[in-house]
């Protein structure tokens, strides 16, 4: 069972990951936010103006209603 990317670590040994795929299939909202060759890198962009950036996890949705 995944847990979602932002939710604090129980131990040491525990990294921060996040759905990308179901039944080998990229779930719906990633989708949405797939950065393709030469398009911006918001992270990188908001690195290089010195600014944070606020990382919004993808809904795990597998279907659209």
């Amino acid at each position: 069972m995944g847990s979602p990317y932002l939710a604090d670590p129980i131990s040491a040994v525990d990294v921060p990951a996040s759905i990308t795929a179901h039944a080998a299939r990229p779930i719906l909202s990633l989708l949405d936010v797939v950065r393709f060759k030469g398009k911006p890198h918001a992270e990188l962009e908001a690195f290089n103006r010195d600014e944070e950036f606020h990382f919004d996890e993808p809904d795990w949705e597998l279907s659209r209603s």
